[in-house]
């Protein structure tokens, strides 16, 4: 079988699964996949969920969520892309059975099901909604100075209309989270997990799931001195005993 026609048949692979046990058909597929390993795990799961994808390429590599931002930005390799899709993966996972537990008397009964896998599709709208929650946080969360910045959060839900329409606007990923880069160079995947724009019911799900999220952070609202202890604030030069600060802090 000729090498272009095996890379194209990997190319069209929808899922990771899959796609690793066609590497292993024999010697000559997997030797194929080891040439671009990592191009070919990040196109399988660009298939099986844009949002999920979207969210590992605003996120790089960093050895914690607290690292310096303007240090050098880490490049992914096959295994710490895998390992970090397994962790989000396992938030995931954790996330929908607290909400299930604390959530469910205001949840619709369509989101219950999708929630607790007994409805497949919608099931993969409910994770969607999960992972833009977790990239708009990372791109404009508390933090990064983007809050207010609501044209960029609008082409975002929008789809990146006018990331992609700015010449030159799209880059590729040496400095994404500097302080400027994502409000005036989107990085190449900007809004990519959004296809040509959210629907309403899209938009509704994220409300819903954003709202349970919201529910869940409550009880940690008034423990300024837990937050402490665990080092909430070791990142946030908030000196000690300012409760107006760290209240705030904990509100974002």
């Amino acid at each position: 079988m000729p090498r272009s026609l095996i890379v194209a048949m990997m190319e069209r692979i929808e899922s990771l699964d899959d796609l690793f046990n066609i590497a292993l058909v024999n010697k000559r597929f997997y030797m194929i996949f080891k040439v671009r390993e990592l191009y070919m795990i990040k196109n399988a799961l660009f298939k099986m969920s844009p949002p999920a994808w979207e969210l590992r390429e605003m996120s790089p590599p960093w050895e914690t969520e607290w690292a310096t931002l303007d240090s050098r930005v880490p490049e992914y390799t096959p295994t710490t892309y895998l390992n970090r899709y397994a962790t989000d993966i396992y938030t995931l996972a954790r996330l929908k059975s607290m909400i299930l537990v604390r959530c469910s008397p205001f949840l619709r009964r369509d989101t219950i099901r999708g929630l607790s896998g007994v409805d497949p599709i919608r099931l993969e709208e409910v994770d969607d909604a999960f992972w833009r929650i977790w990239t708009f946080c990372r791109i404009f969360g508390s933090g990064k100075g983007r809050e207010d910045d609501l044209e960029w959060q609008v082409d975002w839900l929008k789809g990146g209309t006018k990331a992609r329409n700015r010449t030159g606007a799209v880059s590729t990923m040496i400095e994404p989270f500097g302080i400027n880069d994502v409000l005036f160079e989107p990085p190449e995947g900007f809004a990519r997990g959004n296809h040509d724009g959210l629907s309403q019911k899209q938009m509704y799900d994220m409300t819903e799931i954003w709202n349970c999220l919201a529910v869940l952070l409550q009880p940690i609202h008034a423990k300024c001195a837990d937050a402490r202890a665990v080092g909430i604030f070791d990142r946030m030069d908030i000196a000690v005993g300012d409760a107006a600060r760290e209240q705030s802090a904990l509100g974002k």
